[in-house]
């Protein structure tokens, strides 16, 4: 084979399954089948660029990284890594106050593209207007959701619009609004056991 083509076949195969696509998360069985024909491909790069006097041993990058044990923090700049675009941001807010959301991107392209933010409570996914004074000071890198409530409990993500008719989506971050009106009022703790019972109420809200 010619490395001319498995330089195309790699590009192809990056563009497919990470650049271009929706979402880089992917099966294990897919995983494993990706990396083989990835290595496979990279071997026959490895033997023509060393027949031309490259030093550089791909190989051993490859037999290194498949042996690597990651820690916690590089996992998760791992998983910020996998996507195009990855939103970051607490996900449990008190009721009254301001949720904000981060979206990093990590195309490589020096281009602005588009951002928008969606919102999808699980049976429908809407656009977000962010001109709306809920979500003034949002930005295409940023959501705040103000006076936060129960009825801004949903899953929110950011979208790069490439074109028309090409999206790709971030991962989700699902808001839980904490408190609220609904909880108030008086809460009573029993503790019983073979002597007897105690009880102790308090007024939540009040």
């Amino acid at each position: 084979m010619c490395v001319v083509d498995d330089i195309e076949r790699i590009r192809h195969l990056r563009n497919e399954s990470f650049a271009h696509a929706d979402s880089a998360e992917i099966s294990d069985d897919d995983f494993k089948e990706f990396w083989h024909e990835a290595k496979c491909m990279i071997q026959r790069c490895q033997q023509f660029t060393t027949s031309r006097g490259c030093k550089t041993d791909y190989i051993k990058m490859l037999v290194e990284l498949e042996r690597k044990h990651l820690t916690f923090n590089e996992y998760i700049s791992c998983r910020k890594r996998s996507r195009a675009i990855y939103i970051l941001g607490n996900t449990r807010v008190r009721c009254g106050e301001t949720a904000c959301f981060e979206a990093e991107i990590t195309l490589e392209e020096d281009v602005d593209l588009p951002v928008s933010w969606q919102r999808d409570d699980g049976l429908v996914t809407k656009q977000i207007n962010i001109d709306d004074d809920k979500y003034k000071g949002s930005d295409d890198r940023q959501l705040q959701i103000h006076n936060v409530c129960k009825d801004d409990e949903a899953r929110y993500k950011a979208v790069i619009s490439r074109s028309a008719d090409v999206n790709i989506s971030s991962n989700g971050v699902y808001l839980r609004p904490m408190g609220g009106e609904e909880d108030k009022g008086e809460y009573t703790c029993t503790v019983s056991n073979a002597v007897g019972s105690v009880s102790k109420s308090v007024n939540l809200g009040s």
